[in-house]
């Protein structure tokens, strides 16, 4: 589609405006659907005419996968509050560390086990659990923020029915389960490494713990519930309403209690702010950023194509938020240079790790919200240690490159 006569900046000068105001607007402490609407708008007016930021902002609301994200995430949202409200989410995670005993591993396990349930998001499950463990051990919000996300996004990398393992199977040739195994040791170093900013904390395993009765496991069965189904490949809005359906049944909540966990400001807010982040994306792939910005790296020779190619993947996760959109466009040119199962993996998890580092990345975005923190806060803790876990994921690609 053509942008018209009304572009004012180049989509790629117009992308880093957009991220500098993103930033700015954080670091001022505005609130966080309005720094992402705002970025949205500004690299909208920069590079699309007034038919194409409405056409853009329209189709947000309307195309099919952004209604899942959107009414899923309110319904996980709901879900959050009536296990918070009524006081289960206590005897949850008090369960849980009776049965486990170390709380290092189950305050890891968690978000880990909720990232089966691929949808953007999809923190909100797992945000409770920690929030409440974390209480246990005095770990302060923005370090159980870090830990939400950090163990939320390992399984992704190395679980073959995640749409990133699906999608680049798909576009390299290589089978999914070729990828997901490839990825297990650059996995394990992303696990090891997570537990870094939070060791000391963590150490204290012989935090005093309410002795809960196994029994209320059982108030797992909803969250698994949406897991399930979702793996199942059915639609992840019956999935997760089915999910909430089950809560309800095992909760027996009040009509009060469900009316204030489905009215909350936060559901709200949940929505406004899937609904900013997305469009983002919307706005992006419609300025024609991806492909103008991967033209500029076509003509370099082999060796530095490769490395090139995949520093492109990681910018493009990190500015659309979302890997797929990075991984559609450079797997097919990282398979034309090299045809290596090494480099695609490579390509894969690199990318992944400079998504969810990204501000607009929905999980990162509704757990700031959650933990009620800013972007600066987990920054700390979030950007060092994705840093080290690069450097080491490329130090263990280039050993197993070597002896396999």
């Amino acid at each position: 589609m053509s942008r018209g006569s009304t572009i004012i900046l180049n989509p790629i000068y117009a992308t880093v405006v957009a991220i500098v105001t993103l930033f700015t607007l954080l670091y001022f402490r505005v609130n966080l659907a309005v720094a992402l609407l705002m970025s949205s708008l500004t690299l909208a007016v920069l590079t699309l005419n007034p038919y194409q930021i409405l056409t853009a902002h329209y189709m947000t609301g309307i195309r099919p996968i952004n209604i899942d994200v959107i009414v899923s995430s309110a319904v996980i949202a709901i879900m959050a509050n009536i296990y918070k409200e009524s006081n289960v989410i206590t005897k949850l995670s008090n369960a849980l560390l009776t049965v486990l005993k170390k709380v290092w591993l189950t305050i890891s396990l968690i978000p880990a086990l909720f990232g089966l349930l691929p949808v953007p998001g999809g923190a909100l499950m797992s945000a409770p659990l920690v929030s409440e463990i974390s209480r246990n051990i005095n770990l302060d919000s923005n370090k159980a923020a870090y830990v939400n996300i950090w163990f939320r996004h390992l399984i992704a990398p190395i679980y073959p029915l995640t749409q990133v393992i699906i999608l680049t199977a798909a576009l390299s040739g290589f089978n999914a389960a070729q990828i997901a195994l490839y990825n297990i040791p650059l996995a394990l170093v992303m696990y090891v490494v997570g537990f870094i900013p939070v060791r000391r904390e963590l150490r204290n395993t012989s935090v005093s713990i309410v002795r809960e009765s196994v029994s209320n496991l059982l108030y797992i069965i909803p969250l698994l519930v949406a897991v399930f189904i979702v793996v199942l490949g059915v639609n992840i809005i019956t999935a997760v309403l089915l999910g909430l359906i089950s809560l309800i049944i095992l909760v027996r909540p009040s009509k009060s209690l469900l009316l204030k966990s489905t009215l909350s400001k936060d559901v709200l807010m949940v929505v406004l702010t899937s609904y900013a982040a997305l469009s983002i994306r919307e706005v992006l792939m419609m300025s024609g950023f991806p492909e103008l910005f991967t033209s500029l790296f076509t003509d370099l020779p082999s060796t530095f194509l490769t490395v090139s190619i995949i520093a492109i993947s990681m910018l493009l996760g990190f500015v659309l938020g979302v890997p797929t959109g990075a991984l559609a466009i450079t797997v097919p040119l990282i398979t034309n240079v090299t045809h290596s199962i090494e480099f695609v993996s490579l390509t894969l998890i690199l990318t992944y790790l400079s998504y969810m580092v990204s501000p607009s990345h929905l999980c990162l975005v509704l757990t700031l919200k959650f933990f009620k923190v800013d972007l600066h806060s987990i920054y700390k803790y979030l950007l060092p240690t994705t840093f080290l876990t690069f450097i080491l994921m490329v130090i263990t690609h280039l050993l197993i490159s070597t002896f396999l």
